[in-house]
């Protein structure tokens, strides 16, 4: 897998070439953005940034690991990961899971 800098992910930033950073990989998110759930806009304001701490605040980590393999083209020259999986704890997201698993019943 390729290595980029910053700079070279943040020249991507258009519509026909939309790369982003999340936890120091890199995703070419070109043909996926028509696809995105929440819109192809949203995604594509994105493009040429590191977008990890706005992804995590709307996804849980399984989403990045089921889609992310087919996105991803690399990861940057330099840093770590900021987040890990996990799996079988309840996300702070709203709606990410049904309320009763928070413990509200309605």
């Amino acid at each position: 897998m390729k290595t980029f800098t910053r700079d070279q992910v943040s020249k991507h930033n258009q519509e026909t070439d939309s790369w982003i950073i999340i936890d120091h990989k890199v995703f070419d998110i070109t043909r996926f953005a028509p696809l995105h759930p929440g819109g192809e806009k949203i995604l594509l304001q994105y493009g040429g940034t590191d977008a990890t701490d706005d992804f995590y605040s709307l996804h849980r980590s399984e989403v990045l690991e089921k889609y992310g393999p087919r996105l991803q083209i690399g990861t940057l020259a330099s840093g770590s990961e900021k987040f890990r999986s996990s799996f079988n704890s309840v996300s702070v997201v709203p709606y990410a899971e049904p309320s009763y698993w928070r413990g509200l019943h309605s």
